[in-house]
């Protein structure tokens, strides 16, 4: 098996050929209304894709490892690809339609090109997670390799809205199509609907609620977008490469979250998980990703002077980028022990509590945005995400940490062992 360290080595080097594109997006497209408009139509289609993605990434290892067990796992790869695509398709159809109208001067060429987005993100995400479930890890984690090797030759395309979206678009159809032949003799299995119908009505369940945590992180993102839109030319951009560039600071943690997320899933199957071993893993974690966020955000203005100084963006831009980054980047202290809790929700089965949690952290991203934007402008953005993401890491504590620790306390010494 392999190893956490190279495990996160290998998620290292295909997302970093992923931020490759998105650099290469930000210097050769630079942050101006042009880009503002293809991000924004981009917008409502992300919220589609972290919904139906959280939800997969979520259920679909812990359902494989369940129909493992049970002896049906085969044609449940391909019951659960069908159902996920059954109400994607529709919703984002809809979807985009409505932001198209919305949003008046879009191009609709832009708007067609944009549109297989949520379908093809959704389906890597069962790819993935069919991986993990049969422990070819590092083979899933090589998906985002696969986007950026597509997308590239598309720079080469004259700059324009149409070539940003296509680059966009490009990024999934590479990842959708390499993990799609790694995993085709799972997808060719016909269902046997007779075996799968309790584990699909447990997958289901974990889906919805997942979903709706996902929907909520989503609209987030959205709300952050919406303002961003308000406050002048580049700045949606600018938050979009910013959390872009944060984001990386998890993928340190990858290797070891995947190798927890798949122990916790198969002995979730038949057992108990152990809550003093999830709150001291998520410890661990913290005390981690103090010391990485806290030296990434000390030296965010020389990230985003490496990263963009070289391109159409002026010192302005740059430093205005750079105020939003070292923000985002305190965000990982919050985020990487709460992934642990989430991953140990996720194999039992209890998404419900991460729904709660997200549900809680909407009005409270909107109020902290209203507050804090008018006061100190972008960086009320990443400074009301760093509040958000706290809160719902608080919840999860309380969820799993401190209700079971203390409902385990009330048991006898031989029930905690």
């Amino acid at each position: 098996m392999l190893s956490a360290m190279t495990l996160t080595a290998v998620h290292l080097v295909a997302r970093f050929a992923h931020l490759l594109v998105y650099l290469g997006i930000g210097n050769v497209f630079g942050a101006n209304s042009a880009t503002d408009s293809v991000l924004l139509l981009q917008a409502p289609l992300l919220v589609i894709m972290a919904v139906t993605s959280g939800a997969a990434d979520m259920v679909v290892m812990p359902v494989m490892h369940r129909a493992a067990k049970e002896g049906c796992k085969v044609g449940l790869p391909r019951m659960l690809l069908l159902w996920a695509l059954k109400w994607v398709v529709p919703i984002s159809l809809t979807t985009l339609l409505i932001s198209f109208l919305w949003l008046g001067e879009a191009s609709w060429h832009v708007a067609l090109i944009l549109l297989p987005l949520p379908w093809l993100s959704t389906s890597s995400v069962v790819f993935q997670g069919i991986l993990n479930a049969q422990g070819r890890y590092h083979l899933a984690a090589l998906g985002p390799l696969f986007g950026a090797l597509i997308a590239a030759p598309l720079f080469f395309l004259p700059a324009s809205a149409i070539t940003l979206a296509m680059i966009l678009v490009a990024i999934e159809v590479g990842r959708f199509m390499a993990l799609g032949v790694l995993v085709y003799p799972q997808l060719s299995s016909q269902p046997a609907r007779q075996n799968h119908e309790s584990l699909m009505g447990w997958a289901v369940q974990g889906a919805i609620w997942q979903a709706l945590g996902s929907l909520c992180a989503a609209l987030n993102a959205l709300v952050n977008t919406l303002v961003a839109s308000q406050l002048g030319e580049g700045s949606v951009t600018q938050i979009e490469y910013a959390s872009r560039l944060w984001n990386m600071v998890p993928l340190l943690f990858s290797g070891p979250l995947t190798l927890i997320h798949a122990g916790f899933s198969r002995v979730a199957v038949s057992t108990a998980l152990s809550v003093f071993r999830i709150h001291r893993m998520a410890l661990l974690f913290l005390v981690a990703a103090i010391a990485v966020g806290g030296a990434f955000h000390l030296v965010a203005f020389w990230i985003a002077d490496l990263l963009y100084g070289h391109g159409r963006m002026d010192t302005e831009t740059i430093h205005a980028l750079a105020d939003t980054l070292g923000i985002y980047l305190l965000c990982a202290i919050p985020v990487i022990p709460g992934l642990v809790y989430v991953r140990a929700l996720s194999a039992q089965g209890r998404t419900r509590l991460i729904a709660i949690a997200a549900i809680v952290a909407v009005p409270l991203n909107i109020v902290c945005t209203l507050i804090l934007v008018p006061i100190v402008g972008q960086s009320g953005i990443p400074l009301s995400v760093l509040c958000v993401l706290s809160l719902n890491t608080a919840i999860l504590v309380y969820g799993i940490g401190i209700r079971d620790h203390m409902a385990m306390c009330r048991r006898l010494p031989d029930d905690t062992s």
